[in-house]
């Protein structure tokens, strides 16, 4: 099955006070850590921002079509885009996230709608692998009835939750503050 990953870099960044995906983390975009670690993988990414700082990441940039209604409105666009049978969602602030670990999700994905990584606190759908058009038809259902969450959207897939191990927990390490960065920096 092919995949396009859809990368989520529209976000506010209030905590962070900046535009995150385009930081600096050792010298080099924390977008373009996550870039680096999926074209391994593939080269079919779309980038859904408004802003255009990021064509320099030569993919294309999706805008938001419904605006303020968060990751929703990014990922309701980018799905018009999309010609593979397959979707991979990730956020542009989770850097240490690797192909090798969304592979995981994809092939367990035969049976289901959806395949989302989960540990004893969290689910994170903004990091996991989806069957297109059950996806498409789920967000739009979401967007009609005005139903933003995507914990939410969840609930109206079949779903997978993956299990993480305590090693795989790291590639879900996202970074929403200042004191964020400096713990993985120091890391």
């Amino acid at each position: 099955m092919q995949f396009t990953y859809i990368i989520l870099a529209g976000g506010k960044s209030t905590r962070m006070k900046q535009d995150k995906g385009l930081m600096l983390i050792n010298e080099k975009p924390l977008i373009a850590h996550v870039i680096q670690n999926i074209e391994k993988q593939s080269r079919n990414i779309l980038i859904s921002t408004n802003n255009e700082a990021y064509q320099q990441f030569e993919y294309p940039i999706v805008k938001d079509r419904e605006t303020d209604i968060g990751p929703m409105g990014g990922i309701y666009s980018c799905l018009e885009q999309v010609k593979t049978k397959g979707v991979v969602l990730l956020t542009c602030d989770m850097p240490m996230v690797k192909a090798t670990f969304t592979q995981k999700l994809i092939v367990q994905l035969d049976e289901v709608e959806a395949v989302v990584p989960k540990d004893e606190l969290h689910v994170y759908p903004t990091c996991a692998a989806y069957k297109t058009e059950a996806l498409k038809l789920a967000v739009e259902d979401c967007v009609k009835n005005r139903v933003y969450k995507l914990k939410m959207l969840l609930d109206t897939l079949h779903v997978h939750y993956y299990s993480v191990s305590e090693e795989e927990s790291k590639y879900l390490v996202n970074l929403n503050t200042p004191e964020d960065v400096l713990s993985l920096l120091n890391q």
